[in-house]
């Protein structure tokens, strides 16, 4: 076990240093000036590259930031002037988690239960209707969804309020936008899933034994389904917990989103940087806590040499 957990942090690690090389040299290659503007002089433009250190050989300003990443700073926002990035992270990520905790909670007990719901009832009306519902779920971008909640429940039937993220009513319409796509994807894994287990040998054997239908589908069939959903569980909890850039846009949330598309909007470097490096590591450590997940569960994960 601990060699097969030395080897996930491994390639981990490698993972995000390709991450930051990569981010860093692309970034460069955008075009456009980040200091531009019709008030800014030419003075005033080499004093700020000079201030924050773009004036120098691109090898040396990359050394640079690999050196403040090792000791965790992200630097200043070039946009935002006198601001650090670990500040805006900080100051925006509590909006971002607590949108995607919401989102996330709501795909995983609707998109399970759609999902199990669906194969209980193969071939029959309830499933059709779930399995259009999903295949809707997953092919609407949710930027769609979010404007037609807005203008049905917001500007039509006028009971939720439209934008911002300060009460619980605020937070229905942005947090199932959000949820809606993670929401279809489990739901159709679940369903696949559970129809492979009602076919396995084990259930036809509880069966032989006489056990009560209730207590195979959930003692067997629902409990054996639910392992092959942690392969997507992982991403999906990292992509719905850092919210979303389009619906934090949408509903004027002030978390990681909004700031993303800000920054990208406005060439701020080091922004868009830090907050994809931070993006990424949320993505990579959930992806290794479902790899640690598959080590504890199934014993042939760890023991394989693959």
């Amino acid at each position: 076990m601990a060699k097969y957990i030395l080897n996930r942090l491994l390639v981990a690690i490698l993972t995000m240093f390709v991450l930051t090389t990569a981010t860093f040299f692309l970034l460069r290659l955008v075009p456009g000036d980040p200091f531009a503007g019709p008030k800014v002089i030419p003075e005033i433009k080499e004093r700020l590259r000079i201030h924050y250190g773009l004036d120098k050989p691109l090898a040396e300003q990359y050394l640079i930031y690999m050196g403040n990443i090792l000791r965790g700073d992200f630097g200043y926002s070039l946009a935002k002037r006198g601001h650090r990035v670990n500040e805006v992270i900080k100051d925006a990520f509590p909006q971002s988690l607590d949108l995607g905790i919401r989102a996330m909670i709501t795909s995983i007990i609707f998109g399970i239960f759609f999902g199990i719901i669906a194969a209980l009832n193969r071939g029959k009306p309830l499933d059709y209707l779930t399995v259009v519902l999903v295949l809707i779920g997953i092919s609407v971008p949710s930027f769609v969804v979010a404007a037609l909640l807005q203008y049905f429940f917001g500007v039509y039937l006028k009971i939720l309020p439209v934008a911002r993220y300060d009460t619980f009513w605020h937070t229905l319409m942005p947090s199932f936008a959000l949820s809606l796509g993670t929401m279809a994807v489990l739901a159709r894994y679940m369903r696949a899933s559970m129809l492979e287990v009602m076919t396995a040998d084990y259930i036809k054997t509880a069966r032989a034994k006489g056990l009560r239908n209730t207590q195979i589908v959930i003692h067997h069939q629902i409990r054996n389904a639910l392992f092959p959903i942690l392969t997507i569980l992982g991403p999906a909890i990292a992509m719905v917990l850092t919210g979303s850039f389009i619906i934090e846009s949408i509903f004027a949330i002030p978390g990681l989103g909004r700031h993303y598309v800000l920054a990208m909007q406005n060439l701020d470097y080091t922004l868009v940087m830090g907050l994809t490096l931070f993006f990424g590591f949320f993505l990579i450590v959930m992806n290794l806590l479902v790899d640690f997940m598959y080590g504890i569960i199934d014993p042939r994960v760890r023991y394989t040499r693959k």
